[in-house]
């Protein structure tokens, strides 16, 4: 009896997590997720595709299909940060061939958001204006990216209020992103951040943000809705989103 259950423990997932990504009111979801789990560690990343016809879904499935094969070849990530950085770069460098193959695709691009989780400690990674989250009873929902966006530039220079960001006519507008010429590229990467008992780290698309604030937001997690991820994406939808819909999370 022992036995069978120190192999149940040892055998017990040392992460919860979960993705929900739908098209939403448009035809093509460019959208992209991963959640790769190992051992001690899982990578945890959203991608929201740009350029309409010119290809967005593929610029995000390239970014998360390569994050893939290079968290799975490694075997010791004894830097995760130049892990994120080094592979954000090689993503870049990808996209901006494929511009140059095929005038198709000169256009595409994406965003890229996400963590890398090591045990207890964590790292962020941000090009765009997805967001990654952290939620935890006891202090709410902090949100751990910045947007790369000219709306985020005048709310910095305090131009602009976060109200007045969200109706604004730029809010859209993106200062960074995969796709972009490689010099102009900003890689914001975080930490390391140790995850807390009961916290819960979210990434997500636009098209969660976009349409429901961080109130709003908390307020879903706090109720403990289940399926979480796939309640918010449907919580947006209701809200009004427009966008393709994607939302991330995982719990230790």
């Amino acid at each position: 009896m022992f036995q069978k259950l120190f192999s149940a423990l040892q055998n017990k997932p040392l992460y919860t997590t979960d993705g929900y990504t739908i098209a939403g009111k448009k035809p093509v979801n460019e959208d992209s997720y991963l959640i790769e789990v190992k051992k001690d560690a899982c990578l945890l990343l959203v991608a929201d595709g740009v350029g309409g016809h010119g290809h967005g879904d593929w610029a995000s499935q390239i970014c998360v299909q390569h994050f893939q094969e290079a968290f799975n070849r490694i075997e010791n990530l004894n830097d995760p940060k130049t892990f994120l950085h080094e592979h954000a770069l090689k993503v870049a460098q990808k996209v901006l061939q494929k511009h140059t193959e095929d005038p198709a695709y000169k256009n595409c691009g994406t965003t890229l958001t996400g963590f890398l989780i090591q045990e207890k400690h964590y790292y962020v990674i941000n090009i765009g204006d997805s967001r990654t989250y952290a939620w935890h009873p006891s202090k709410g929902l902090r949100r751990l990216t910045k947007d790369h966006s000219i709306v985020q530039q005048m709310i910095d220079a305090g131009t602009l209020t976060e109200s007045e960001a969200a109706n604004h006519p730029y809010r859209t507008t993106m200062t960074s992103a995969i796709g972009q010429a490689m010099d102009t590229i900003k890689i914001d990467i975080t930490g390391p951040y140790t995850l807390t008992e009961g916290e819960i780290l979210l990434s997500f698309s636009d098209g969660i943000h976009d349409f429901l604030t961080d109130t709003q937001i908390s307020q879903i997690i706090s109720s403990n809705a289940k399926p979480l991820a796939q309640t918010l994406v449907e919580q947006a939808l209701a809200a009004g989103s427009t966008d393709n819909i994607t939302a991330c999370w995982l719990k230790q």
